[in-house]
């Protein structure tokens, strides 16, 4: 295993694990992207709630892409006239879909241990390039499981790491390398199409995460093959065209959490 031997300010000089080789490093463009996305959605003040669920202890409203989800969170409050009403996970800013928050403090409770301890069902559907090296015939016949270590490596990025690395610290106060796990499903394979990318294959996939770490899908699936389209910090591609319709400018990662399912608080 390749390890990098760090200094801190105290001089610190632990042997610390590197990151896996894929995906790697954003490109310059691809910061100035992010950056014009960033900024973008730091206009943003306010929308229109689309509510899927509600009851007295939960509501599950659809997160619009390209959004913070501290932004929803002002708004379900202002909606509701509480500000006892609190997010019980998060969302990343381009992605789309079931956003599940607390009325109560019971409520809260409870479903943040779910989401804490894993035992929340969740599913997202993925729009991604992929590679011209991946069997189509092989990933279309079953799901497969991703596996490895995650946390943060130089610059703050968030990467993967080998799974005999878990556990082991990484630079920071109290910073590990953390398990993740991802089952993920090729639903749908389109050939032809028109990607700023080295292939012209996408694919519709099916992620279930039954761990919760920051970009895990998105690293997942990069580090397989399948970066998603429009997700410019982990090698997907900024420009498509997967149907007869015209090129599109991706604003942003496309991926919308579609299903989760955790027990009731009552």
């Amino acid at each position: 295993m390749i390890e990098t031997n760090c200094s801190d300010e105290d001089g610190d000089t632990t042997a610390y694990p590197s990151p896996t080789t894929r995906p790697g490093p954003p490109s310059a463009d691809a910061r100035e992207v992010e950056l014009e996305r960033a900024q973008r959605a730091e206009c943003v003040e306010a929308v229109d709630i689309d509510v899927l669920y509600v009851d007295d202890d939960v509501m599950v409203v659809n997160k619009p892409a390209g959004v913070y989800v501290e932004v929803i969170e002002r708004r379900v409050r202002s909606t509701a006239g509480d500000e006892t009403t609190a997010m019980c996970h998060r969302l990343d800013r381009d992605t789309s879909g079931c956003l599940v928050f607390a009325r109560t403090a019971r409520a809260r409770s409870s479903i943040s241990v779910q989401f804490r301890d894993g035992v929340v069902d969740k599913t997202y559907l993925a729009m991604c390039a992929m590679d011209d090296e991946i069997d189509v015939a092989a990933v279309e016949v079953a799901a497969f499981v991703v596996e490895s270590g995650h946390g943060r490596a130089k610059y703050g990025l968030w990467r993967l790491y080998d799974v005999q690395d878990i556990d082991r610290a990484l630079p920071g106060k109290g910073n590990k390398v953390k398990h993740a796990l991802t089952t993920i499903e090729v639903v749908r394979v389109i050939e032809n199409a028109t990607l700023d990318w080295k292939s012209s294959r996408a694919a519709l996939v099916r992620c279930a995460p039954k761990t919760g770490r920051t970009h895990q899908i998105r690293l997942h699936c990069a580090s397989v093959g399948l970066p998603l389209i429009g997700d410019v910090r982990y090698g997907g591609p900024v420009r498509a065209q997967i149907t007869s319709d015209a090129r599109l400018d991706v604003p942003g990662a496309l991926l919308h959490a579609l299903e989760v399912a955790f027990e009731h608080p009552r």
